[in-house]
């Protein structure tokens, strides 16, 4: 899948169906060469998404437990 098939979609809370925000963007650690996060579009401060918080990746949506895995970007470095 290309970054650019991925811009846009949803991230949805498995426990609450609601959405969490749209993909902006994948993180990359370039040394290990895996995606380790996922920055999102939304309002408010938290939007980054560390990978190991995403409970599924597909075609049309990423599903994440709830709104709170959603971490301010500084917070992750």
């Amino acid at each position: 899948m290309l970054l650019s098939e991925v811009r846009g979609h949803k991230v949805v809370s498995t426990s609450t169906a609601q959405t969490v925000g749209h993909i902006a963007d994948l993180v990359i650690d370039p040394p290990r060469g895996r995606v380790v996060a996922i920055t999102l579009k939304r309002a408010g401060r938290a939007n980054t998404v560390p990978w190991e918080d995403i409970t599924a990746f597909g075609a049309d949506a990423v599903t994440v437990p709830d709104e709170t895995v959603a971490v301010d970007s500084n917070e992750t470095e």
